[in-house]
């Protein structure tokens, strides 16, 4: 198997705030890196940073969506033909009302409450990245410039966690806690997104309980596949494969489990039979570590991303995942400690750029931008 390499590694800097949860496109030569900014891991004012960089890395120019009493988590840039369309992220919006109760006096008393409902929301873009034609012209293109705020996709509680295109058409696999569900939706636009019924992966037909985090990939031989993580009984991993027909019409899933728990997947197409999967993971000895692999957390990893690989560890890496044998073999760590994951993965110029995000250095919450060898 090809040996991978980490390239370079660049923190984005942050002044004492939970930067996490990342994705990256890239379109004409410039990459588009969005994450998550709040004041902790689940605090209340989670905003969205959309960045436009160099595939050096230097930061071009940069916008924050943001919402009135909303929490915006796991944000999504989508590129559609080459052409920037629409970011999106998943709201939990926090809801206050004041109710009249009566005292024990019989005396009215207003109490304020607090409810949340959660949904996908999105944002078109306006002004097409795509129409610039050279690194000159792009750095003179505001990225925030006319964005237009769209309101909700999908149902609500209906997370669509990562959303891939593929002939035009949109495709996510959605989860709903409630319901121990995962969902497939589809539409020529996250406009008309619609799930198909009955679900995917679910407790009451797999007896797999709480799929959620799932991304999925179109191969060429007309089949899809998808990795979804799960939380709960065995807390299997499950790799998914399907038929998709000339309509763009998904047939009924296979499912079974890896060998590996992963959480926050994100798929890229290799080749005709491998699978690039960036993943947070759990560390055993499935996951060893080569004297290649500590050399490069000796070189760019902080004392604690160096130190921290023990058996049940979170950590952020690279797998193969072999497409006919669906056989999943570990390949690369990346630095990571603490609270860390959520990739993103996209390529240009016969090279591979990967964000993720670590909570390493003095616990200060970081994303990460890196080159990686292929």
């Amino acid at each position: 198997m090809k040996k991978f390499n980490l390239i370079s590694l660049q923190k984005i800097f942050n002044a004492n705030t939970h930067d996490a949860f990342t994705d990256l496109q890239c379109v004409n030569n410039m990459l588009l890196l969005c994450f998550r900014r709040g004041s902790d891991h689940h605090s209340k004012e989670g905003m969205i940073v959309l960045q436009k960089r160099t595939l050096s890395g230097k930061l071009l120019d940069e916008y924050v969506f943001s919402l009135a009493n909303t929490d915006l988590r796991d944000p999504r840039i989508h590129v559609v033909n080459g052409k920037l369309r629409y970011v999106s992220a998943y709201a939990k919006r926090y809801l206050h009302s004041t109710v009249c109760a009566n005292t024990e006096k019989n005396e009215i008393q207003q109490q304020e409450s607090v409810h949340h409902i959660s949904e996908n929301v999105f944002w078109e873009c306006l002004v097409d990245a795509g129409n610039y034609h050279s690194i000159d012209q792009a750095q003179d293109m505001v990225v925030g410039l006319n964005w237009k705020y769209k309101g909700r996709f999908a149902e609500p509680y209906h997370w669509c966690w990562r959303t891939r295109w593929y002939k035009n058409i949109a495709y996510s696999l959605a989860y709903k806690r409630s319901e121990n569900s995962l969902f497939l939706y589809q539409g020529e636009g996250l406009e008309v997104f619609k799930h198909l019924t009955p679900p995917v992966l679910s407790l009451e037909e797999h007896g797999l309980a709480y799929p959620n985090e799932s991304d999925l990939i179109f191969l060429p031989n007309n089949k899809v596949l998808a990795i979804t993580r799960r939380d709960a009984d065995s807390f299997t991993t499950q790799l998914g494969m399907s038929d998709i027909n000339e309509e763009g019409t998904i047939a009924k899933w296979e499912w079974q489990a890896l060998s590996v728990y992963l959480a926050s997947p994100c798929l890229y197409l290799l080749d005709q039979n491998r699978v690039l999967v960036a993943a947070r993971y759990e560390h055993s000895v499935l996951t060893p570590l080569t004297e290649a692999h500590k050399s490069l957390l000796q070189y760019f990893g902080s004392d604690v991303e160096r130190d921290a690989y023990v058996e049940g560890s979170l950590k952020t890496g690279l797998f193969i995942l072999n497409i006919n044998t669906q056989q999943l073999d570990f390949t690369l760590p990346l630095p990571s400690a603490g609270d860390n994951g959520y990739p993103g993965i996209t390529s240009a110029e016969n090279k591979l750029f990967i964000t993720y995000y670590s909570s390493a250095d003095q616990c200060r919450t970081q994303v990460y931008l890196c080159e990686v060898d292929i």
